[in-house]
C-alpha cells in the first residue's frame, strides 16, 4: 500500500510542469545508508534494525549507545522504584519510577 501511494505521490508530481516544480525527489534507500540484508554489528535480531520508510526490503542498523540514552551502570536499588535496563546492554540501567 505505501508503495502504491509513493508511486501515485511521485507520478503527481512529474505530471505537470507547474506541479515539478513544487516536488522534491527522494532520496534511495541506499542513498540513506539502507542495505539489504543483515550486517555483522547488529546480527539477524529484526529488532535491531529500522526499516526504510519508502521500500521495507531495505534496514539500517539501529545501534544505539545505552549511556546516548541516558542508562548508567550506577546502583540504583536504593532510591528507585522501577529500574529498566537497555535492551542493547542490561548492565546499563535507568530509573523509571523513583522511591518516595
Amino acid at each position: 500500500m505505501k508503495k502504491i501511494i509513493l508511486t501515485f505521490a511521485l507520478s503527481m508530481c512529474f505530471s505537470t510542469i507547474a506541479m515539478a516544480d513544487n516536488c522534491t525527489v527522494l532520496p534511495s534507500c541506499e542513498d540513506l545508508g539502507y542495505t539489504k540484508g543483515y550486517t555483522k554489528e547488529c546480527g539477524t535480531n529484526e529488532r535491531n534494525y529500522i526499516l526504510c520508510p519508502y521500500d521495507q526490503e531495505y534496514r539500517k542498523c539501529a545501534n544505539y549507545s545505552c549511556e546516548g540514552l541516558g542508562f548508567t551502570k550506577d546502583d540504583k536499588t536504593e532510591w528507585c522504584e522501577t529500574i529498566i535496563s537497555c535492551k542493547f546492554d542490561t548492565t546499563y540501567t535507568l530509573c523509571a519510577a523513583k522511591k518516595e
